[in-house]
């Protein structure tokens, strides 16, 4: 039964991982400070139950959420409508779906703002039928640290089979994917647009689909993909536009699939790949442009196949700007392995150390 004023039972507690889809406390985001935590031990939800249940219908089981109610409608509705309180904290609080679970979620082409600037949290959220939020606005930033993407199960039986944030805006600056986990099916953030703030896929672990970033546009912020785990799918960072801030894959893993940079573009910060890991990925910089800043690829490890700085066959190399390049230990395990046709700038030039499958350096 619910309680006196209509709103979700629901509650989450450090102590508890069980209820916010968890393993340990000691992976629980909210007592952080901001902007990546509240502090808080404990989250209560703030949202309107289902008529005559307990909970919400964030936090009912999808399978139970009535057909005529559009959980992704509801999001849009209870995000826009956040401010329309008198109330400081309860319209920051409408915005916050911690431990949620969403069957097939769809935002697409939905504008979400409130008019102010408290950011949407979805820490701890599962999406157990994907995400289709294609062409969205998001005014807001969004926090979805360790969340549940769940795209290729073949016992999901719901529309939508993969996450979609294609040709989205998130306008309102930071985005926090750390710690998220997505499932095998494709990941789209091709022409998204990211706001100004940070950008982070850190410790973010993809599932075997492809994952693609082609055309995506980054501005001023960091963008951060440390130790993210790419599956065996291919990785595209296609015309990729890096802004101003440090762009960092140190200790990234890549899976088995191409990974391609193609005409990507780097800003004025550093582009590190410092320890990351290619295995038997095809790896193309082919016409990369990086920017002003420092390129490292120390301690990197490429597989068998081939590694392109430059085409083999020539037709456009990587463009490398004023920083240091350096490749100081890394270890290319491949026969091909080509800086045909590729530019480099006014910084030093390092192999120090550098392993080629032939010895020769």
């Amino acid at each position: 039964m619910t309680d006196t004023e209509g709103t979700c039972n629901y509650v989450a507690r450090k102590e508890d991982p069980s209820n916010w889809h968890g393993d340990d406390p000691d992976d629980w985001m909210l007592e952080h400070e901001a902007p990546l935590g509240l502090e808080q031990e404990v989250w209560e939800c703030p949202h309107k139950s289902l008529d005559g249940e307990e909970y919400c219908p964030f936090h009912t089981d999808p399978k139970d959420v009535p057909d005529d109610v559009d959980e992704g409608e509801r999001f849009d509705k209870a995000v826009n409508e956040a401010s329309a309180v008198d109330d400081e904290e309860t319209a920051r609080r409408r915005k916050e779906f911690v431990g949620a679970t969403f069957g097939a979620f769809d935002v697409e082409e939905a504008t979400l703002d409130a008019g102010d600037e408290h950011p949407i949290r979805l820490d701890h959220a599962t999406f157990a039928h994907g995400v289709n939020a294609e062409n969205a606005v998001f005014e807001h930033s969004v926090l979805a640290s360790r969340a549940q993407f769940e795209t290729g199960d073949e016992e999901v039986t719901g529309e939508i089979a993969q996450v979609s944030f294609e040709g989205a805006d998130f306008r309102g600056g930071r985005m926090w994917f750390f710690d998220t986990t997505f499932g095998e099916g494709e990941v789209s953030f091709s022409n998204t647009e990211f706001g100004e703030g940070v950008v982070s896929f850190e410790l973010a672990e993809f599932g075997d689909g492809e994952v693609s970033f082609e055309d995506a546009e980054f501005d001023e912020g960091p963008v951060l993909f440390g130790g993210t785990e790419f599956g065996a799918g291919n990785v595209g960072f296609v015309r990729a536009k890096f802004g101003k801030g440090e762009a960092s894959f140190e200790n990234a893993n890549f899976g088995e699939g191409s990974v391609s940079f193609d005409i990507a573009t780097f800003g004025k910060g550093n582009v590190l790949f410092i320890n990351a890991n290619f295995e038997d990925s095809k790896v193309s910089f082919d016409r990369t442009e990086f920017g002003k800043g420092r390129v490292s690829f120390d301690v990197a490890e490429f597989g068998e196949s081939k590694v392109l700085f430059g085409y083999l066959g020539g037709g456009g190399g990587a463009e490398f700007g004023e920083g240091e390049v350096s490749f100081r230990d890394t270890e290319f395990r491949g026969t091909e392995v080509s800086f045909r046709d590729a530019e480099f700038g006014e910084g030093e030039v390092l192999f120090d150390k550098a392993k080629f499958k032939d010895g020769e350096v």
